[in-house]
């Protein structure tokens, strides 16, 4: 398995402040990778959201449109080759697709070459914050990277926590963990089928209520007490002051909940200019039937997209 070394050989771009610019996704998990990130690369800068999968919110006094292939997006699947781009959906339908649109980009199933027809069933279950802090050796042991509400946010990301319970993936779960092994998550993944740990939980999701962060829809509930996810997005409305307050908020949340810092001047979303893309989602069997995914990738134009299910395709194109 690869070490730390090689996917930051590999993947430069995860170490060397190199795109400094850089474009988050519009959930928890998003808004905790893109904090780790700007904390382990301290002259990059957040210039922008990814919302919705239908609009790239971005700082037009930094960056033109064009600018936009030269970012980096965090806890995104990005298909174009300028771009660079780390995220853990299923993106290859079979070994023989090329997917040039990927060659710069860290995907998680990519490394292991998991895609739609070959086992789809051992997709990466957790959030890409725990692939960062298995990647930069976080801590958070250590006082002073952490709160007593560390753990449990960084359980929540992607409902990762009801993930690993019995009556999901557990098996899945574990064998990731020790893929990418974080300490302080394998030891306490034998908790997450608990009582006390769901109670913790549910504390730190009122806790989040309470700041009025959005919990989303979730279909999935715990085994205890029926908790769903939490996502934290934005209003599926929110222009882009309320995106760059958004922004803000959640980052002070997240240095308050886990005593990670960066320097405010990374922040960098005030005066976002957006632009639209177009959103779709359809069966495999009607939309590859006569194509090959390389070739349809190519003809739609499409910027993102992702396998959810083994037989349905979700992507946004130009």
């Amino acid at each position: 398995m690869k070490t730390q070394q090689n996917i930051i050989t590999q993947y430069p771009f995860l170490k060397t402040n190199e795109p400094e610019n850089i474009i988050m996704g519009d959930d928890i998990d998003a808004a905790l990778s893109t904090f780790l990130y700007l904390s382990q690369n301290p002259s990059a800068k957040l210039i922008g959201i990814y919302h919705q999968y239908q609009k790239i919110y971005f700082n037009s006094n930094l960056i033109y449109l064009q600018e936009l292939r030269n970012c980096v997006y965090i806890d995104l699947d990005i298909c174009h080759q300028k771009c660079r781009s780390l995220g853990h959906h299923i993106v290859r339908l079979n070994a023989k697709n090329i997917l040039k649109g990927f060659e710069n980009s860290c995907n998680l199933n990519e490394i292991m070459g998991f895609s739609v027809e070959n086992n789809f069933s051992k997709k990466y279950p957790l959030a890409t914050i725990h692939f960062l802090l298995w990647l930069y050796q976080i801590n958070i042991n250590d006082i002073s990277l952490a709160t007593q509400w560390t753990k449990y946010l960084i359980w929540l990301a992607d409902s990762t926590f009801i993930n690993g319970q019995k009556h999901r993936f557990p098996k899945n779960v574990k064998q990731w963990l020790e893929v990418f092994p974080v300490p302080i998550l394998l030891e306490s993944f034998e908790e997450l089928d608990t009582a006390i740990f769901e109670e913790k939980m549910e504390e730190l999701q009122q806790i989040l209520l309470q700041k009025n962060f959005q919990k989303g829809e979730g279909q999935v509930k715990s085994n205890h007490k029926k908790l769903t996810g939490f996502q934290c997005q934005p209003p599926k409305n929110a222009d882009a002051k309320q995106l760059h307050i958004y922004i803000q908020k959640i980052f002070e949340c997240i240095k308050e909940l886990t005593h990670w810092t960066i320097k405010p001047e990374q922040i960098c979303t005030e005066n976002m200019d957006f632009f639209s893309f177009k959103r779709q989602s359809g069966k495999i069997e009607t939309l590859l039937k006569e194509i090959d995914l390389d070739d349809f990738l190519v003809k739609n134009k499409v910027f993102s997209y992702v396998f959810p299910f083994k037989d349905r395709i979700n992507y946004t194109h130009f």
